[in-house]
């Protein structure tokens, strides 16, 4: 599936600054500073940090600041998250594998 400039915008919690915003996103995703997937990746981390916090909207910034001054931020944060999920779960399929060395390297917690 494709993701779009609006795909990416849904996902974001505060509707404010949506033109300004979009004309930015479209020159990082241009310069491929970040790419589409990167994008939403930040904007639904960026959404469920929101959502965590129990964050007043008042608190969050226009779509438009958001692009302009976070969103690169953001899809640092979000990839980092990903590689120690995605690390988690080769840790959990070379334990299911039977391969527990990685866990004794842990702190040998086995």
């Amino acid at each position: 599936m494709k993701i779009t400039l609006e795909d990416i915008y849904k996902h974001y919690p505060r509707k404010h600054g949506k033109k300004m915003g979009q004309m930015r996103l479209q020159k990082l995703l241009k310069s491929k500073t970040v790419t589409f997937e990167e994008a939403l990746n930040a904007v639904k981390f960026f959404k469920a940090e929101c959502e965590e916090d129990n964050r007043d909207k008042k608190f969050i910034p226009h779509w438009s600041t958001f692009v302009n001054n976070h969103i690169e931020d953001y899809v640092e944060l979000s990839t980092e998250e990903f590689a120690e999920l995605e690390d988690g779960q080769n840790l959990i399929e070379s334990f299911v594998d039977g391969d527990d060395s990685r866990f004794a390297e842990l702190g040998g917690l086995l």
